[in-house]
């Protein structure tokens, strides 16, 4: 029996609308909003759009086959991974200090 264009429409909707997807989007929310309000509350805004930034420039670079700029961000890159750690265990410390969560 071949479904018509409405009755297929039906089926996928219903489909759709299982416990376990709407239990994944109401969970993915949930975290998305705390993630946002812990990066508001911290102050850690500005360094997450500093460092998606380079990011940007490095994958522009790669885009275009800049290879100087491709090459001074692999050189760089152990050393920005252990920065990010130091300031990131920094930034932990200082706000166990300050009683922030």
């Amino acid at each position: 029996m071949m479904m018509n264009f409405f009755e297929l429409q039906t089926e996928t909707i219903k489909a759709m609308l299982d416990w376990r997807i709407s239990l994944e989007i109401l969970l993915t929310g949930v975290a998305v909003f705390s993630l946002c309000q812990f990066l508001r509350r911290t102050d850690t805004l500005k360094t997450i759009s500093g460092i998606l930034f380079a990011l940007l420039i490095f994958l522009i670079a790669r885009l275009l086959n800049l290879r100087g700029i491709v090459w001074i961000y692999s050189c760089l890159s152990p050393v920005i991974m252990i920065a990010l750690i130091i300031i990131t265990l920094y930034f932990i410390d200082t706000y166990k200090k300050w009683g922030i969560r």
